[in-house]
């Protein structure tokens, strides 16, 4: 029979040092989705400036202008997905 390991690590996954680099050959994940509001919370802790666009969203009367802040804050918070991504991939 194959042997294989099993770890548990708990931490910060845009930073794995506890796995070798091309050790892992399949990760099944469940990040949190940008702009779903359970997690935009998460999002602002993460990058301060996404916590600055959200305040910027709710003061913002101008139509136009609030779909400029949207688009930042999707942009941010996709920014700080791809550290995840990026150490996943080994790169």
């Amino acid at each position: 029979m194959l042997k294989t390991d099993h770890k548990i690590i708990l931490g910060n996954s845009e930073k794995m040092s506890e796995v070798a680099d091309e050790s892992v050959h399949l990760m099944v994940t469940s990040p949190p989705y940008p702009m779903i509001e359970i997690w935009d919370d998460l999002f602002g802790k993460l990058d301060v400036r996404i916590s600055e666009f959200w305040h910027k969203l709710k003061v913002e009367d101008v139509e136009e202008n609030k779909e400029k802040i949207v688009i930042e804050i999707y942009r941010l918070m996709h920014k700080n997905l791809a550290k995840v991504r990026t150490e996943v991939e080994g790169q």
